[in-house]
């Protein structure tokens, strides 16, 4: 459910765990299945802006992870 939302998962092992699903979908696809359909460079900027993207969140739950 948390790969579904846009901000921060409700605690922080939740977050980790939905940023490790969705990193390793985006690595299993873009790497793995279709190869050949991206240039190296789309490829590894696809995978960075994943990462970037879960780090804002987390930066974005942290607030209301310690309030708890």
């Amino acid at each position: 459910m948390d790969l579904m939302s846009v901000g921060p998962a409700s605690t922080p092992a939740r977050e980790v765990l939905s940023a490790i699903v969705q990193i390793g979908a985006v690595a299993l696809l873009v790497f793995v299945i279709f190869p050949d359909d991206l240039r190296e460079l789309w490829r590894w900027a696809l995978l960075g802006a994943t990462v970037l993207y879960f780090v804002l969140r987390a930066a974005a739950g942290l607030p209301t992870w310690r309030r708890r």
